[in-house]
């Protein structure tokens, strides 16, 4: 299942790598959540990615590890229900 999705992913995808690797960990991270995670959801990806691009906006160079962390670092404190 891909949770970011639409216009804001296919402008990200069309930007940059990192846009992609970024897009990729968010939804791997939501789709290793179980089913019926109150975080599962195509609003909280876009959430998620609006706060790593705000992030990362002012950053003149970011290493796909760099920006992979971002998202888990984010996307860390999510508990399991």
């Amino acid at each position: 299942m891909i949770y970011v999705n639409g216009v804001i992913a296919t402008l990200v995808i069309a930007m940059t790598d990192i846009g992609t690797i970024v897009v990729d960990t968010i939804n791997e991270v939501l789709s290793d959540l179980p089913q019926g995670h109150a975080q599962k959801t195509d609003r909280f990806a876009q959430e998620i990615l609006s706060k790593v691009f705000e992030i990362l906006r002012n950053k003149k160079e970011v290493t796909p590890r760099e920006a992979k962390d971002l998202v888990f670092s984010l996307t860390g404190q999510l508990k399991i229900i």
